[in-house]
C-alpha cells in the first residue's frame, strides 16, 4: 500500500502577502525557515495521528508565481486538517468557491491551493 501522494500544495508566498495575515503566520521568516516550519508542521500533525511526514517538496522561483513551493504529500487526516494549518501558517483563509477540477481548496488571496490527485 505504501504511502500514495496524493495532495499536492502550492504555496505561492508573494500572493500570501495580500492576505488576511491572521496571527500566527511564517511569512515574517524567511524562505528557508518557512520551508522548514511548514514541513515540520506537517509531520507534527501526522505523528501526532499516528503516520509518518511522506512528500516531496521543491522550492521553485518563476517569473509568474515569484518565490513558491510545490509539495506531493500523503496525507491521510481529513482535509479540513491541512487547510486549518495552511490558513495559519500563511495567514490567508480558505475559500471553497468557484473551485477547478481537483482543487480542494484554495486561498482567498489565491496565495496557496490544495488540490487532490485522484488518479493514484
Amino acid at each position: 500500500m505504501g504511502w500514495p501522494l496524493e495532495h499536492r500544495i502550492t504555496i505561492t508566498w508573494g500572493g500570501c502577502y495580500g492576505g488576511e495575515r491572521i496571527e500566527g503566520n511564517i511569512l515574517g521568516l524567511d524562505d528557508k525557515a518557512r520551508n522548514e516550519r511548514l514541513r515540520a508542521e506537517l509531520a507534527r500533525l501526522l505523528r501526532k495521528a499516528g503516520y509518518p511526514l511522506a512528500c516531496i517538496w521543491s522550492r521553485d522561483e518563476g517569473a509568474r508565481l515569484g518565490l513558491h513551493v510545490h509539495l506531493g504529500l500523503y496525507w491521510p487526516l481529513p482535509d479540513d486538517e491541512l487547510v486549518k494549518l495552511l490558513t495559519r501558517l500563511t495567514g490567508s483563509p480558505a475559500t471553497y468557491a468557484r473551485l477547478g477540477q481537483g482543487v480542494t481548496a484554495q486561498s482567498e488571496c489565491g496565495g496557496w491551493q490544495i488540490k487532490r490527485n485522484i488518479a493514484v
